[in-house]
């Protein structure tokens, strides 16, 4: 998955970063995370709804 390898390649990333080190849309992206983060594999660090940063849970 291209999302993944996009987050372990930083320690945190926007949404539009993942768009574009992805080439996916980022609708598509903010999706993707969320339910990565629903399983456990990623998380958000923020606690915002806008301009979230997201990292690996590791």
């Amino acid at each position: 998955m291209r999302i993944v390898a996009v987050l372990a390649a930083s320690l945190q990333m926007t949404t539009a970063m993942v768009e574009a080190e992805a080439g996916i849309s980022r609708d598509t992206g903010e999706r993707l995370l969320v339910h990565l983060a629903g399983m456990g594999l990623v998380r958000e660090t923020t606690g915002a709804t806008r301009c979230r940063l997201w990292t690996a849970a590791l």
